[in-house]
């Protein structure tokens, strides 16, 4: 965020701001919304294993994914993919 608001003239206070008004959340729930929403799409419509969605989709560490995909549906995404 620094970086951006550099590059804008803003400070990231401010950039946070102007982005949750935006788009209803800040930047940071708002690429998780677009990360979990992706691995949703990948555990149905793949065969691919968790480890290997969760590093396509940024996250460095298999765990912090499932942490954050509970935290969002409830259950983890193993559970998820054999609900469906």
């Amino acid at each position: 965020m620094k970086e951006l608001a550099d590059h804008v003239g803003k400070t990231p206070p401010y950039l946070i701001t102007c982005f949750s008004q935006a788009f209803g959340c800040p930047p940071l729930q708002f690429m998780h919304k677009l990360r979990l929403a992706k691995a949703e799409e990948l555990l149905l419509s793949t065969e691919r294993s968790i480890e290997e969605i969760s590093l396509e989709l940024g996250y460095c560490d298999s765990t912090y994914f499932y942490s954050v995909f509970r935290k969002h549906h409830g259950t983890g995404p193993l559970a998820f993919r054999l609900q469906v």
